[in-house]
């Protein structure tokens, strides 16, 4: 399938689906990219895919805004999500502020953070039908909800209501030699 390696996808605006890259019946491969602040007037602000996989790593997926699935939307495939951030991406009508998987889509997320998405009905985090498979992914400060629908952690996700940095005794967001500071005070 196509390739996108190294893109910086801005500013873009779909008046159907996917406002960064719409993807039907195709395995489109997404690496060392960046999807961000796109709008799709329907589904997959940032990708949209039907019927194929999606594979996407180390990217970017920011700012992006649709009535379905703000950052991605997938209807009856497979996405397969790694080393990337989803923050920030909108839903505007129904579920799926960061990922919105309907029909038989499935996904496996690995060590990507789902963050700061808002859907306007629930999943704001990810809305799934079938089913999402975590690895290693932090699920966190999505409103109204995290997930909604089937999902399973598989190895040390994080899924909660706030995000919670290691080591960060300071609370302010990052580790740094603050927190050093403070652990020896």
């Amino acid at each position: 399938g196509p390739s996108l390696l190294s893109c910086h996808l801005h500013h873009n605006t779909a008046t159907g689906e996917g406002g960064g890259l719409h993807s039907l019946s195709s395995w489109p491969t997404i690496d060392l990219s960046t999807l961000e602040d796109t709008v799709a007037n329907e589904s997959g602000g940032g990708v949209d895919g039907s019927f194929g996989t999606l594979t996407i790593s180390e990217t970017l997926i920011r700012r992006n805004q649709a009535q379905r699935g703000g950052g991605i939307s997938l209807e009856t495939g497979f996405l397969q999500l790694e080393t990337s951030d989803l923050s920030e991406n909108s839903s505007t009508v129904s579920g799926g502020g960061g990922i919105s998987l309907t029909g038989s889509a499935t996904a496996v997320i690995v060590s990507t953070s789902v963050e700061s998405n808002t859907a306007k009905a629930s999943g704001g985090g990810i809305a799934v039908e079938e089913s999402v498979e975590l690895h290693g992914s932090p699920v966190c400060s999505n409103l109204p909800d995290q997930i909604q629908g089937n999902w399973s952690d598989n190895g040390d996700s994080m899924v909660g209501d706030t995000c919670v940095c290691p080591g960060d005794t300071t609370d302010d967001g990052q580790v740094d030699v603050q927190d050093i500071l403070a652990v020896l005070s």
